[in-house]
């Protein structure tokens, strides 16, 4: 059958807990108005990320008004936290030669002249620093809003997950983008939306009575089952993703559109509050990704990913040299073993130009590091499915059955009638 895509009428770990892990990982949208709070968490605000400015105490000189956005410098080049040993004179551990820091969330505060380190807020009633942040450590870019805020949404259904007989498995995520088509939500209540798989398989019918399909990419590299994951025991997901972004390239249709979504089947997603969200972004010229995850090295977290126009364009121009210089299939890729797709497209994003901004307000995810510590599950080794009665993130995540999925998805709607 033909492949398909619709398009309506426009209208793992966390790293904290081991050291050793290096999940490589505040730039909002709007005119760039920059704060800084020197008690409690640190918060570079920029626009909704922002406290109330009169419960900030800020260390310029008033309020800086800037067509800028705060990007995110790739964490190598970056310093890790400070501790009781570190020291000055490092030019790595002293964050005043970096002005960026490994750990995503975090900032780089002055402890003394001349003495800057990465922490989790700062206050120096507490600690004796200084607690400044300086605005010569922002990496600004000059950047405008996007032409609008359509977005083309794509998912993935993976059949042969190497694990057919586990609950929940591709069973239930098959099962998710079919009550979904149906519903037409998720995915299916973006502007534009396709689903690839490695099989063709019906998802359903559309307002006229022709199947709706998954568009089947092909392992012509022979990179589907490369190797697995030793916890989870299932298929790296990398070198799929591979044809299935080249695929997206290759159909065009991601070209109409300002800003390209993939989204996991088990992610409840409210558009409407993504069009609100990305309304108030500013994009460089070099394109923007958007971390979504604090707490880890590398916060580009798969629940949700959100690319603009030219970021989608550079990663896809550049997946013949990614995939040679990321050795994303060996077990020693990373302290946890392989590369996952989320982060391969971090690192080639890194490596080819495109500005990472951070939101940790895109996505309320189970998974994430400091999402399951502020829920109080920070101690947990699986991820935990969050109370959706008063969230009103775009992303919700995860909710593995159908059940579960909509009960999140009634919830969360329900604040918005």
């Amino acid at each position: 059958m033909a492949e398909q895509t619709e398009l309506l009428e426009t209208g793992e770990e966390s790293l904290l807990e081991d050291k050793s892990d290096s999940r490589r990982a505040f730039g909002r949208a709007g005119k760039v108005m920059a704060a800084f709070s020197v008690a409690g968490v640190a918060v570079l605000g920029l626009t909704r990320r922002v406290p109330r400015i009169d419960t900030v105490s800020t260390t310029l000189k008033g309020d800086i008004q800037l067509d800028q956005v705060v990007v995110q410098r790739p964490r190598s080049q970056c310093s890790p936290p400070w501790t009781s040993k570190s020291s000055p004179d490092n030019t790595t551990e002293n964050c005043i030669h970096t002005g960026c820091c490994t750990i995503t969330g975090w900032n780089c505060f002055s402890k003394g002249p001349g003495v800057a380190g990465c922490l989790n807020g700062c206050n120096s009633k507490q600690n004796g620093w200084e607690c400044k942040m300086r605005q010569e450590d922002m990496d600004l870019k000059d950047a405008e809003h996007a032409k609008n805020t359509d977005f083309y949404c794509f998912g993935v259904h993976t059949s042969d997950s190497g694990r057919p007989d586990h609950f929940p498995g591709p069973k239930e995520e098959l099962a998710l983008f079919r009550e979904q088509y149906a519903k037409k939500v998720g995915s299916f209540a973006c502007p534009a939306y396709a689903i690839f798989s490695d099989v063709e398989v019906n998802i359903g019918k559309d307002d006229n009575g022709k199947d709706f399909n998954t568009i089947k990419v092909e392992d012509i590299e022979s990179e589907f089952h490369l190797i697995k994951r030793k916890k989870t025991k299932t298929w790296v997901n990398t070198g799929m993703f591979k044809q299935v972004w080249k695929k997206i390239d290759e159909m065009g249709d991601w070209k109409k559109f300002e800003w390209i979504i993939k989204l996991d089947a088990d992610a409840v997603f409210v558009p409407d509050r993504l069009r609100a969200m990305l309304s108030k972004q500013l994009v460089t010229r070099g394109g923007v990704y958007i971390e979504n995850c604090a707490e880890v090295n590398q916060g580009f977290f798969g629940n949700v990913e959100v690319l603009s126009k030219e970021a989608f364009s550079k990663l896809v121009s550049s997946l013949e040299t990614c995939g040679k210089n990321i050795k994303w299939a060996s077990s020693d890729a990373t302290a946890w073993g392989p590369i996952g797709e989320d982060l391969f497209a971090q690192m080639c994003m890194d490596d080819n130009g495109v500005d990472k901004i951070q939101d940790f307000g895109l996505t309320t995810d189970g998974a994430c590091p400091g999402i399951k510590k502020k829920w109080g599950h920070g101690k947990d080794k699986k991820p935990f499915s969050p109370d959706c009665t008063h969230l009103t993130t775009p992303v919700m995540h995860p909710f593995k059955t159908v059940d579960k999925w909509f009960e999140c998805y009634h919830k969360t709607m329900a604040i918005e009638s």
